[in-house]
């Protein structure tokens, strides 16, 4: 498959400057790309790189400064590139629609003709699986789950009973949905467990990762939002209530009955304490505690948790602490 760079650059909505005849074969790293073979430019930690890629073209933000000899400006480069991926490597056909022979089925789940349930897939009574719904080998789904039109689930998934799922949702591989929450209290002396009777509803659009484990609602749902994106190896609380289009990386941790508002962004390794209210838009960057409740907008960086400019502030008058100390030992000696 080939392109030219003046078909690219239609095809992504860009600027070329350069030659619109040059031919495109493959997409590639900037660090490693060769001759034909097209890049982005988008984190400015890679800049460095436009010295030496050989690239044949490189897409660039519509403000970029530098100079490379085929270059595509456009809006949000990041986009663009995921739009050339899909042409020069596209992902494997979905499979035809079937039940496959080793699957076992209930005779009260509902699965449309259109879907494809794969090998050793279990389907419990009352489990309805809708429209051009994918379901990989080895996965389990439990009674009463409803799964909407076009979602996909990876092998080896686990859904408990009366878990929601909503459309074009994909599910990676290795993740449980509607586990038991962490519900437990202390009696004379012993701990008992409450009962985990709610369920999960996850809205459509929603991504979620490999290895993630979003736990039943004690009581009512536990909600991930429309166009939530979930990272791999993430856990999701008891009653925990996510908004819609919220962006999570590996490793987060939300504990019971936290609230968080639409478009929230957390780096890697955050976790959150329970019975929180997260404010629209805030962002918590890698590593950060939060044990607080965050106001919209806020950016906050940190263990515990605090505004980022003041907590980045911190940190640097504490790389200055050895050499404060040494002039503090210095006077103390002039005066002694």
């Amino acid at each position: 498959m080939k392109y030219t760079l003046r078909q690219i650059s239609e095809l992504i909505g860009g600027r070329l400057v350069g030659n619109e005849n040059a031919l495109i074969i493959d997409v590639a790293e900037i660090q490693h790309a060769k001759e034909g073979e097209i890049t982005f430019l988008h984190n400015p930690k890679y800049f460095r790189y436009l010295e030496s890629t050989q690239a044949e073209a490189v897409i660039v933000p519509e403000d970029f400064k530098g100079e490379y000899k085929n270059l595509i400006y456009v809006k949000n480069p990041n986009y663009a590139f995921s739009v050339l991926i899909r042409k020069f490597r596209p992902e494997p056909p979905l499979p035809e629609p079937e039940v496959h022979k080793t699957a076992v089925v209930s005779e009260k789940a509902e699965i449309s003709s259109s879907a494809y349930v794969g090998p050793y897939v279990m389907v419990e009574e009352g489990a309805f699986i809708g429209d051009n719904v994918v379901v990989y080998g080895h996965t389990f789904i439990g009674k009463r789950v409803k799964i909407g039109e076009k979602t996909v689930i990876y092998p080896n998934v686990t859904i408990y009973h009366d878990c929601q799922i909503g459309r074009n949702v994909i599910i990676h591989s290795g993740t449980v949905v509607g586990s038991d929450g962490f519900g437990f209290t202390q009696l004379d002396g012993k701990t008992v467990k409450i009962p985990q009777a709610g369920g999960v509803i996850i809205e459509d659009d929603v991504e979620i990762g490999a290895n993630c484990s979003i736990d039943r609602a004690t009581v009512g749902n536990t909600v991930i939002g429309e166009g939530t994106k979930l990272d791999n190896l993430i856990q999701v609380g008891h009653n925990v209530k996510i908004g819609k289009y919220c962006f999570f990386a590996a490793q987060t941790g939300i504990a019971g009955s936290t609230v968080i508002e639409d478009c929230v962004m957390c780096g890697g390794q955050v976790g959150i304490a329970g019975h929180l209210h997260i404010g629209e838009n805030a962002k918590i960057a890698a590593q950060s505690g939060v044990s607080k409740d965050i106001p919209p907008g806020a950016k906050v960086f940190g263990y515990p948790a605090r505004d980022a400019m003041k907590a980045n502030r911190e940190l640097a008058y504490l790389s200055a602490l050895p050499e404060l100390f040494k002039k503090v030992r210095e006077l103390e000696k002039k005066v002694g």
